[in-house]
């Protein structure tokens, strides 16, 4: 089409048995002036053994679960920049949940532990229909591996129960993330505090495996992955980052983090704290590669992924 459409399509697997894949298109260039982005995305995910721990701040690492998540998706997103660096988005779309017994060895599956209260919608998982709107203004100066400016979103997006008319809610996600450089760029201390809350009306709960989580390789990097459940997360985090090589750099960072049942709950009361060091490695300014040691009350993690943290 005069090459006027981006296709992407992409089959992910590990030897435990997950696999994903996900299909993109992209029609921005339809648009003139490069300032309106428009996709489509869809995706299939099959996740045998993603792990749960309990709902809250207070579960412990030895109530570890695990479960079968499989989903599948279809969105389409669109946004206009509407002055500079400032974004203002839509999305909708439809996601079709579906949870099973666990199969990581030597753990219970989930719902052998845990109640359906503890974790609504382990028993039945409806389809939602799902929409919402962004906000963003992001000044920073190479945003896969920025060394200076700042990049602040809020995004909100309803989720509709389709079938059990117990389910539908709302989520908000946002971030404020800053970048403070010093000696001619080769020296950056990262600041970053995001909120992710929900919230249902009477009657109605929010999924666990919707619910927002710390800990991983990206949020609360000293704890396991989804070591926290629950239905609203609050993170900040600092980090140092220095020039090494032309190829890399390294950083050292700090995090503390806490979930809560409600957003006017998220403070600093009974947090969790991680730390360590990392090593990011870049091609043509751009971070594709990052090694990161941490350590928390619970332990040491190493983390090696393709990605860069924000």
């Amino acid at each position: 089409m005069d090459e006027k459409v981006a296709f992407r399509v992409t089959a992910r697997g590990t030897v435990w048995g997950a696999y994903m894949f996900d299909v993109e298109v992209d029609f921005s260039r339809f648009v003139t002036q490069r300032r309106s982005e428009l996709r489509v995305y869809a995706k299939y995910e099959n996740s045998p053994q993603m792990d749960y721990y309990g709902p809250g701040q207070d579960s412990r690492k030895e109530d570890r679960t695990s479960y079968r998540l499989e989903d599948t998706s279809i969105d389409l997103r669109g946004r206009y920049r509407v002055w500079k660096g400032l974004w203002l988005g839509f999305t909708g779309g439809f996601y079709a949940p579906n949870t099973g017994p666990g199969k990581r060895d030597g753990f219970p599956s989930t719902e052998e532990k845990f109640t359906p209260v503890q974790t609504p919608g382990i028993n039945r998982q409806p389809n939602f229909l799902r929409a919402g709107y962004t906000a963003q203004y992001d000044y920073r100066d190479l945003p896969t591996g920025p060394r200076d400016g700042g990049n602040y979103y809020l995004h909100f997006r309803r989720y509709w129960d389709q079938d059990l008319g117990r389910h539908t809610f709302n989520s908000w996600d946002t971030a404020v993330e800053q970048y403070f450089p010093y000696w001619n760029k080769t020296r950056v201390v990262a600041l970053r505090l995001a909120m992710v809350a929900t919230q249902a009306g009477e009657g109605q709960t929010v999924p666990f495996y919707l619910e927002p989580t710390l800990g991983g390789n990206d949020f609360l990097r000293g704890f396991e992955r989804y070591r926290f459940y629950d239905q609203s997360s609050l993170l900040l985090t600092a980090e140092h980052r220095w020039h090494l090589f032309s190829g890399g750099h390294a950083a050292i960072f700090a995090e503390v983090g806490k979930v809560a049942p409600a957003a006017t709950q998220l403070n600093l009361a009974r947090a969790k704290y991680a730390g360590g060091i990392g090593f990011r490695f870049t091609l043509r300014d751009a971070v594709i590669m990052r090694l990161d040691n941490a350590i928390s009350n619970e332990g040491y993690r190493f983390m090696w992924t393709f990605s860069n943290m924000w």
